[in-house]
């Protein structure tokens, strides 16, 4: 709690230097990665002894399991909106999702190879094995709650400091998201790719918060009476059953031999997922769902979120990976590149009249997580008319299912079940099958939208182009 405590003070400094300071309300940089920075500054300075407690970075790693989780169970729990809509924009809608998501895909089997092999070179010389750069995919592509899950993973089948390896390449993710993906917004805006034109930004946004005459109510109606539980306890309880249930079945699945018990029995999201799906079906049969508030439900998500990114900040401890900063800076930059190129190739080639929202929120989850790439949507589509938001949902469903057979093969290396060129063959074998299926899904056509082109590129269809 007192861990909790100090994130809280580093939120609340963050929140008001993003209201005053011109540089994080231009490229509006969240209160959580802002406090992230300090926080991560105030570890690593040996300022948190001024307080007379000290706090040790693995305390935080033990709370981004949990918070992650929650996240996960959260966002199970809350209800989809119901779509009424044309059966184009139905079509729209899953074209856009499965392309996304196979194109996450594609790049979580690339950048462990990648990775594997630029450590094959240069690793040698800092002492860095070729697994490090295995767990590119887990920062980049996932974020903190699976570099963590992962990296205690890793850790227990003795490779050591793999939490603050894959902590360190999610935040790096982080930033990239807006030193990269703001001015990529705001060039294409520039050029009139948006499909909505929203005109000034609000001050609010830039701002990061509500003045007076701008708030409005949106924590939906209040299902329990305070008096006897208040409706944001009741929701937490929920979420607090579904945790638990969670924990058992991550302890059942070491009854399963081999990695692969291993490897589940450690993905607590992934069973805090399953638990989540079986308690929602469970109130639905009983005929409770009354008693839930999607818009509290997402605000809780949200709160997860919000401290999981300035946690992930403030779990990592420098001086514990000081001989490998160089190469892991060169596996972040490269990384960022790569993702930045894969978004600007395939997205606009899945077609739609969105493919300008959807390649600069694919960069945002290629780097970051979903609610950081609803952050750069929210810069072109302010009031997500598109169907993009909704799609940035949709594509976990394929995400999930898609990175799988990559943990399997970076956890069986790990293990010492696979050599290292049986490794980067698989890699390259599941990358291949993902390029297949991007092609069966008929989302690899000729783009929409050119960032670079003419202007009168730029027009774009009202229907998906056809295929190649």
């Amino acid at each position: 709690m007192f861990a909790m405590g100090l994130a809280s003070i580093m939120l609340l400094i963050g929140m008001v230097l993003r209201a005053k300071v011109p540089i994080f309300k231009k490229y509006m940089v969240p209160t959580s990665v802002i406090a992230g920075l300090i926080g991560f500054v105030f570890m690593n300075t040996g300022m948190s002894t001024l307080l007379l407690r000290q706090v040790e970075f693995g305390t935080f790693s033990i709370i981004i399991v949990y918070l992650f989780t929650i996240a996960f169970i959260s966002i199970i729990l809350t209800d989809a909106p119901k779509q009424e809509s044309e059966s184009s924009t139905g079509k729209n809608i899953l074209k856009g999702s499965m392309g996304m998501g196979n194109t996450w895909n594609i790049l979580y089997a690339f950048t462990p190879l990648m990775g594997a092999l630029i450590l094959v070179v240069i690793g040698g010389v800092f002492g860095m094995g070729p697994v490090y750069g295995m767990m590119l995919p887990f920062g980049f592509a996932q974020g903190p709650g699976q570099s963590v899950t992962f990296g205690t993973m890793l850790e227990g089948f003795g490779w050591e400091n793999a939490i603050m390896v894959g902590l360190l390449y999610s935040v790096f993710g982080f930033i990239m998201t807006f030193l990269i993906g703001i001015p990529l917004a705001k060039y294409g805006m520039k050029r009139g790719l948006g499909v909505y034109k929203g005109g000034e930004i609000p001050e609010y946004v830039t701002r990061g918060h509500y003045h007076p005459e701008d708030q409005k109510p949106s924590l939906g109606q209040s299902t329990t009476y305070s008096g006897n539980i208040d409706i944001l306890t009741f929701h937490f309880a929920i979420i607090g059953l579904c945790l638990i249930i969670a924990i058992y079945f991550s302890n059942w699945w070491l009854l399963v031999p081999g990695t692969i018990g291993a490897s589940l029995s450690g993905m607590l999201f992934m069973n805090g997922i399953f638990a989540a799906v079986i308690v929602k079906f469970i109130i639905k049969k009983l005929k409770l769902d009354f008693l839930k508030n999607n818009v509290l439900q997402t605000k809780i998500t949200a709160w997860a979120a919000d401290y999981l990114v300035v946690i992930s900040f403030m779990a990592i401890g420098v001086g514990l990976i000081r001989d490998w900063i160089i190469p892991i800076l060169i596996l972040c930059v490269v990384t960022t590149i790569v993702s930045l190129l894969v978004s600007l190739y395939l997205i606009p080639r899945i077609g739609g009249p969105n493919g300008f929202e959807r390649t600069v929120a694919f960069f945002g989850v290629s780097v970051g997580t979903v609610p950081t790439a609803l952050v750069l949507l929210r810069v072109i589509d302010p009031e997500l008319k598109t169907t993009t938001g909704i799609e940035l949902g949709l594509m976990n469903l394929i995400m999930i299912v898609g990175s799988l057979p990559i943990v399997f093969v970076v956890m069986a290396y790990a293990a010492g079940d696979f050599t290292l060129t049986q490794t980067l063959l698989m890699f390259a074998g599941i990358m291949a099958l993902y390029l297949a299926i991007h092609k069966l899904l008929q989302v690899w056509n000729k783009p929409s939208f050119s960032f670079f082109g003419k202007s009168s590129d730029n027009d774009l269809p009202e229907k998906p182009t056809k295929n190649i």
